[in-house]
């Protein structure tokens, strides 16, 4: 690098490190090129955020000389706010979006007011993989109808989710978990794989409202997640099921077939057997249609 253009770096920049970073960085650029950096460097106040963006090896690696100014202006829009910065340097956002892309995602990432989950949604690999540019911008607008909840974000960067559903469904089933208060258990129906594989969006949903009706109750999930209910019950069957878990869950006595469909490994089996046996000697002969005690 020239004297000069060094001598111009000091006189312009007051920190030493970014200085020396810049003429190891710079060292075979054109001058026209450095003054051009540095030209749109002071446009933008020389802030922090748009030099390490120029400074960046993977924003000089991926991104033309007028695409790095583009985004140290888009920056400079979106106030230098440090959740729209992290986009421009994002490795993966690098990697998969155009410049144009990138610069639309830190647009609505300020209609989002920044906030940190809808900047998730715009950097998440998951994410980046299964969804366009334009599918991104629609669920971060979704993630902002949902006031950017936690279990709200969950659904949206879900890897099953994203892979098992379209946009327009994963949307839908965003809203129907809005309408269960974002309640962690209403969450696992909408996210659960072996749901997902073997339900539509539509059967999910009418087992989210369905779930909230049974007020979230922990035996009524079971009803919906348990693998054999879901490969040899129909979605209506199964809204029974659980309809008839919430109701005798204050009772003492449910049917032997019930208590079986509760239990999810050889651990509980033993034990309720070993329940049973207690209740009713070990040589009683249980009918699958029998009322026995209830297992809990």
């Amino acid at each position: 690098m020239k004297i000069e253009l060094m001598n111009l770096l000091v006189n312009e920049l007051n920190d030493i490190d970014t200085i020396k970073n810049m003429i190891s960085i710079y060292d075979d650029m054109p001058e026209e090129n450095i003054k051009k950096i540095l030209d749109a460097a002071k446009k933008c106040g020389y802030n922090n955020n748009t030099l390490k963006i120029v400074r960046d090896p993977d924003v000089l690696e991926k991104r033309t000389l007028e695409e790095q100014i583009e985004l140290m202006e888009t920056l400079k829009e979106c106030e230098y706010n440090d959740n729209a910065f992290e986009i421009t340097i994002d490795p993966d956002v690098l990697e998969k979006r155009t410049a144009k892309e990138q610069i639309k995602l830190m647009e609505t990432l300020k209609e989002c007011e920044y906030n940190n989950n809808a900047l998730k949604v715009a950097i998440f690999e998951e994410v980046l993989e299964n969804r366009t540019t334009q599918e991104q911008i629609k669920l971060m607008e979704a993630l902002k109808e949902c006031k950017y909840n936690d279990n709200a974000l969950k659904l949206a960067i879900d890897k099953d989710v994203l892979e098992k559903r379209t946009l327009e469904e994963q949307i839908k089933l965003m809203e129907a978990l809005k309408e269960c208060e974002y309640n962690g258990n209403a969450l696992k129906v909408a996210a659960f794989e072996n749901v997902l594989e073997k339900r539509t969006a539509e059967e999910q949903i009418k087992l989210m409202e369905a779930l909230k009706e049974c007020e979230y109750n922990g035996n009524a999930l079971k009803m919906v997640i348990n693998n054999n209910v879901l490969e040899t019950k129909t979605t209506e069957e199964q809204i029974k099921l659980m309809k008839s878990q919430n109701s005798v869950e204050n009772k003492d006595e449910l049917m032997h077939s019930e208590n079986l469909i509760k239990i999810n490994n050889l651990k509980e089996l033993r034990k309720y057997i070993d329940s049973l046996k207690e209740e009713y000697g070990g040589k009683t002969d249980i009918k699958i249609k029998d009322v026995v005690k209830l297992y809990k």
